[in-house]
């Protein structure tokens, strides 16, 4: 079965803000892997955004970032199966919802989880040699650590 469509095979993302945190008190969110459709959908976005942001002030407008914020979530939501250890304001935890992403993160963190659930989706050497496919990833290992460098560089702080 393809790794992007096992249900069993996902892997988990703490927020950066959360890593310091004791284990016990992370919230984690757990993906599934995306299709090379998903992929290259994802990285179409992720320009959209350098294209944001690199783009004069007047044009960048709360229009443009409301639409780009709405594709972030929905992305999101859609490679999202789950998160754990989310507490409301409350301490109460909150169940899970796909589409509810921007209700209990903030834009700077539906960005991170944007960059880091795409960059974890390729899988690793192992997982590929694991995998029995004689299919070639479609980024080498310095490619590969590109998207991380420019989503810290394109990522502002909220």
């Amino acid at each position: 079965m393809p790794l992007a469509l096992n249900p069993k095979e996902t892997f988990p993302l703490v927020l950066d803000a959360d890593k310091a945190r004791p284990e016990a008190e992370r919230a984690e969110f757990r993906f599934h892997f995306l299709t090379g459709l998903e992929w290259r959908e994802r990285i179409r976005l992720l320009r959209q955004w350098d294209g944001y942001w690199e783009a004069q002030p007047a044009e960048r407008t709360h229009e443009r970032y409301e639409a780009l914020m709405a594709a972030t979530c929905c992305a999101v939501g859609a490679q999202l199966v789950g998160w754990s250890r989310l507490l409301d304001r409350a301490g109460r935890e909150v169940p899970f919802a796909a589409d509810a992403l921007s209700s209990v993160a903030t834009d700077q963190e539906a960005r991170e989880l944007l960059f880091d659930s795409a960059l974890m989706s390729l899988p690793s050497v192992t997982e590929k040699n694991a995998s029995g496919s004689p299919s070639p990833s479609p980024m080498d290992g310095a490619a590969a650590e590109k998207p991380a460098a420019q989503a810290a560089q394109t990522a502002p702080a909220s």
